[in-house]
């Protein structure tokens, strides 16, 4: 019985080495130090630029309140310094340090705002032949949308406000088209429209085009001419053509 013990404690021993060799090799390996951007003072990366600093710095318990305090002085620039600006190095002023800049660029209200106007001033895309506006004009969008609803703005409450202004904003054959393909949709909304761009939905049968100018179908006999939209998978521009009726 004895023996049996002593061979049970060699191997649990044994077992406990494995482990403990085991979670140093694990805390051995080097992770790839993370770069805090440094912050401005533009409010629409105000989220971004907390949400870093709070996981790297902020939440970290091996550093005193002065240590985050400098850190945080190091990452700010421009407005966003000078809104901290003569607030000496201690440790009482770092949470206030935190609550002026959360209150001078993070407030949920201005955020929206930015880009609520970010969206109402977007640059115009005039030519459907031009797929690079076309795709910058989309992410834009994308992107603004998504900053809108991460910030719990309802979508239906900027969407009418909105519509119109994309709208414009697309090439008029473009309009045009959209608004004849969701002419039965009482009421359309931004993603109908990015939908659209995205995906070509609605556009007849699609050909395979090289040429910048009208050509002949040689399976249709038909003129047809050139539709650029957006690819949702890939990224890369494709182009849609449908007849104009033109028969030859």
């Amino acid at each position: 019985m004895r023996v049996e013990k002593i061979l049970r404690k060699n191997e649990s021993e044994t077992l406990i080495d494995r482990n403990v060799n085991r979670n140093t090799q694990q805390c051995s390996v080097k992770l790839p130090r993370l770069q805090i951007p440094q912050y401005s003072g533009n409010i629409l990366n105000f989220n971004d630029f907390y949400a870093q600093f709070e996981a790297a710095i902020h939440k970290n318990s091996n550093l005193s309140d002065v240590e985050k305090f400098n850190y945080l002085k190091s990452y700010l620039i421009n407005n966003a310094e000078i809104a901290i600006r003569g607030l000496a190095l201690k440790s009482e002023n770092y949470d206030l340090a935190l609550n002026i800049l959360k209150e001078r660029f993070g407030r949920t209200d201005m955020i929206i705002d930015a880009h609520m106007s970010q969206l109402l001033n977007l640059n115009p895309v005039r030519k459907s032949q031009d797929v690079k506006s076309l795709r910058r004009l989309y992410s834009i969008c994308e992107t603004y949308t998504r900053g809108l609803e991460n910030n719990g703005a309802n979508p239906n409450s900027y969407s009418s406000l909105l519509y119109p202004v994309l709208l414009k904003s697309i090439p008029r054959d473009l309009s045009l088209e959209f608004s004849r393909k969701m002419y039965a949709k009482k009421e359309n909304t931004i993603s109908d429209l990015l939908g659209f761009l995205t995906s070509g939905s609605g556009l007849p049968k699609t050909f395979s085009y090289t040429s910048q100018k009208g050509v002949i179908s040689p399976l249709t006999k038909v003129a047809i001419r050139p539709v650029y939209y957006l690819s949702r998978l890939s990224g890369e521009s494709r182009i849609r053509v449908w007849g104009r009726g033109l028969r030859s």
